[in-house]
C-alpha cells in the first residue's frame, strides 16, 4: 500500500471510534458487515471474499451486536444516497421526454420540501395515549347515569341452602 493510503485495518479502527456499535464487534465481523453494507455482497459471497466460513457467517448474522451494527451501518448508508437521490429527481423534472416522470419527480421534490418545512415529533408512539389531569373537567361526567332506576333482571325469592344442595328443614338422607 502507499504511504498515503491507510490499511483496511486502520480504516476499521478510525471507523470504530466515529461509531461505537462497530466496537462490539470482532474485527471478522466488521469487515463481514463491511463487505455486506458498503460493497453490497450476499453473506455468503461476503465471508468467502475475508476468508470467513459460511457456518461462522451464520452464527454472526444471528449475533444481536451484529444486526446492531448492520442497522446502524445501513442508516449511514442511506444518508449517503439521499444528495444524489435529490440530484437524480432534479434531472427527471427538469427534463423533457418522459412527462410523467417529470411530474411524478417534481411531486416528490414538493413533498419533501414540505417535509423539511414541517416539525416532526419523534416522540409519537403507536397506542392510546390517556391524560389524566386533575380538576380540568368540573363535577361528574356521566350524571345523567345517576337517574336510571337499577332493576334486576330476574326476581325470586331467596332459597337458603342446608348441607348439599337439600333445602333447610328437610333431613338429610
Amino acid at each position: 500500500m502507499d504511504e498515503g493510503t491507510p490499511s483496511p485495518a486502520d480504516i476499521l479502527d478510525e471507523a470504530e471510534e466515529i461509531a461505537p456499535h462497530l466496537a462490539k464487534l470482532t474485527e471478522m465481523r466488521r469487515r463481514l458487515l463491511h463487505e455486506m453494507v458498503w460493497n453490497a455482497r450476499p453473506l455468503t459471497d461476503a465471508a468467502s471474499e475475508i476468508g470467513m466460513s459460511r457456518s461462522a457467517a451464520f452464527v454472526a448474522i444471528r449475533s444481536q451486536s451484529f444486526l446492531a451494527a448492520m442497522q446502524a451501518e445501513m442508516q449511514v448508508l442511506k444518508a449517503s444516497h439521499r444528495p444524489r437521490n435529490i440530484s437524480r429527481l432534479a434531472e427527471l423534472r427538469d427534463q423533457s421526454d418522459a412527462k410523467g416522470a417529470a411530474v411524478q419527480a417534481a411531486r416528490i421534490l414538493e413533498e419533501m420540501a414540505q417535509d423539511a418545512t414541517t416539525e416532526r415529533r419523534t416522540d409519537v408512539k403507536p397506542g392510546i395515549v390517556v391524560v389524566i389531569r386533575e380538576g380540568a373537567l368540573p363535577g361528574p361526567q356521566m350524571g345523567h347515569l345517576a337517574s336510571i332506576e337499577h332493576k334486576p333482571l330476574i326476581e325470586h325469592e331467596a332459597v337458603p341452602v342446608h348441607g348439599w344442595g337439600t333445602p333447610a328443614g328437610e333431613p338429610d338422607e
